[in-house]
Formats: C-alpha cells, sequence, structure tokens
C-alpha cells in the first residue's frame, strides 16, 4: 500500500516538472489601414493580403506592424509564418523576412532561440559567433522586443526534419532576428539572407520591430 502511494507520488512529481518546463524552441520552421489577419490562434494558416500598401498596418493576430516601403508580401509558406516578405537587393539576390507565431506559451525562452539563432552562423578564423553577435533590447508600445544580429557562413540544417540531409554552407549570410513579447505570446521576427542585403534593409527592419502594436 505505501509502495503504491509512493509511486503516485513519483509519477504527479513528474507531470508537474513537465508542466513547469520550458516548451522548447519551436520547429523551423500616421492614418493607416489595418489588413491581414485579426483573430487568428495558434498555427491558423494566414492568407496573403492582396492590397497591401508601404505605410498600411497588417494584422497578425494579436499584434500589428507597418509595412515598409520596397518590401515585397508573399504568401507564407506553412501554418506557422504570419506574415512573409522578400527584401530585393542587387543583381537578383534577394533576404527575407518571416513573421512566425505558435501560440501562447509556445516557442521557447527568448534566451534559447537566441542561442539557437547564433549558433547557425559560423566565424572566420574559429572565432566564436556568442562573441561576434549583436544582442539589443528596447521596448515598443508596452511590448519588449529583444533582437539579436549576426553574420558569417550558414550552417544551419538543411532540412529540420531530416537531419540526415546534414547543414548548409553558406558564407557571406547575414540575420537579424527579434523576439516581440506580446499579450497574445512571443511573435518571432527573422531576417536572412545575403549579408549585402541584409544590410541594406537593417534600418527598415529595425523599424518594422518598433512599429509593433497589440491588437
Amino acid at each position: 500500500m505505501f509502495a503504491s502511494k509512493l509511486s503516485w507520488i513519483v509519477v504527479l512529481g513528474l507531470l508537474a516538472a513537465a508542466c513547469t518546463k520550458d516548451p522548447g524552441p519551436p520547429p523551423e520552421e500616421s492614418s493607416s489601414r489595418t489588413t491581414g489577419n485579426a483573430g487568428l490562434t495558434g498555427n491558423t494558416p494566414m492568407a496573403a493580403p492582396t492590397d497591401v500598401q508601404p505605410g498600411d498596418r497588417l494584422d497578425l493576430g494579436g499584434i500589428s506592424v507597418e509595412v515598409p516601403e520596397g518590401w515585397v508580401v508573399e504568401r507564407p509558406s506553412s501554418n506557422m509564418r504570419r506574415a512573409q516578405f522578400r527584401l530585393p537587393g542587387e543583381g537578383g539576390e534577394s533576404a527575407e523576412m518571416i513573421v512566425f507565431f505558435f501560440g501562447a506559451g509556445q516557442g521557447g525562452s527568448v534566451q534559447m532561440n537566441i542561442d539557437r539563432w547564433i549558433g547557425q552562423y559560423e566565424q572566420p578564423g574559429g572565432r566564436s559567433s556568442a562573441d561576434a553577435a549583436t544582442i539589443d533590447s528596447f521596448s515598443a508600445n508596452g511590448m519588449k522586443i529583444t533582437t539579436v544580429e549576426i553574420e558569417g557562413t550558414l550552417v544551419a540544417p538543411t532540412n529540420m526534419n531530416n537531419p540526415a540531409a546534414g547543414n548548409q554552407n553558406v558564407p557571406n549570410q547575414a540575420f537579424i532576428g527579434g523576439i516581440v513579447e506580446s499579450p497574445a505570446g512571443k511573435f518571432f521576427f527573422k531576417t536572412a539572407g545575403p549579408q549585402a542585403v541584409v544590410d541594406q534593409w537593417s534600418p527598415s527592419v529595425k523599424d518594422f520591430l518598433k512599429s509593433v502594436q497589440s491588437n
């Protein structure tokens, strides 16, 4: 009898620990109008707005953002993406800006995501990417935003769902990540591509993050 009660106590303790454990990183995957996706939650698919203009506010379900001049709005390629943009550069090159939302309490801690993003880039001469990264935080419209900037050789997995596919090895890449801690949950902003293109659009990306408003 005593052993049975003790077993239940152990089981309940393990369940409580699991419930409090960080959910872990997500899978990899002026007067202005508001358009887009009011009422979206979790991994609800986002329909691509067809009439978004620079200066419009795009509703991402939980927050809205102001669409910058020169960005090309694309249809998100997965349900985890709340918004997807192409940032054109010279010579046909382009970078990609994606906004992810996985639901309230999901997506892992801020530090866990920053460490993972930094770990996807390598530096020449074996320098630590953690030392090369620039991390900052600020508030916008009552929400804390943490950013990380890193450049180098992209060595992220080729396919997150297939480890056997190996890692990428793409030099001269850059990344700007932003995590917005909104009342609805964390939104993850990822800009990645050729270093020259990301550098070109860096001020616009930061203005985009500062434009966030809670719905």
